[in-house]
């Protein structure tokens, strides 16, 4: 929900998954509840608290970062656990040593989207942006 004098515009979706580096003792996990105990880095800490409490497992420790460079080197090179979009692991996570972990539990999508006054004339440059994330969600 936004203000009313604001437009939001879902951009496109990504899943969400789990990552660790390679060598980390739960990078074989398979559930939440394997995970349990473990320390998890993120920008929205409640977002993970869901994940668990959704299940009925207990709340971890969840580190705020709201830096992608931060957050990729601490769960490179920490037993830190990462949530991170699934696709942005596969295609370039994975070259720095962070795996996805499979969980058998569903994880929520990312969505994306970009708020704008409801009344703002976008710039050239801020309108080519825009379209150029609005053809993500084609790929």
């Amino acid at each position: 929900q936004v203000d009313a004098d604001l437009h939001a515009e879902l951009l496109f979706r990504s899943p969400l998954t789990a990552g660790v580096r390679s060598t980390h003792p739960r990078a074989k996990a398979r559930s939440l509840s394997a995970l349990q105990g473990e320390e998890w880095i993120g920008w929205d800490a409640p977002m993970v608290h869901s994940l668990f409490s959704l299940h009925g497992l207990p709340l971890p420790r969840v580190l705020i970062s709201h830096s992608y460079e931060v957050t990729q080197i601490l769960v490179e090179n920490t037993d830190l656990v990462g949530l991170f979009s699934l696709p942005l692991v596969e295609r370039k996570l994975v070259k720095h040593g962070i795996r996805p972990v499979r969980l058998r539990e569903a994880l929520p999508e990312l969505a994306v989207h970009a708020v704008m006054r409801r009344d703002a004339q976008l710039t050239p440059a801020a309108a080519l942006f825009l379209d150029i994330l609005r053809g993500i969600k084609k790929v």
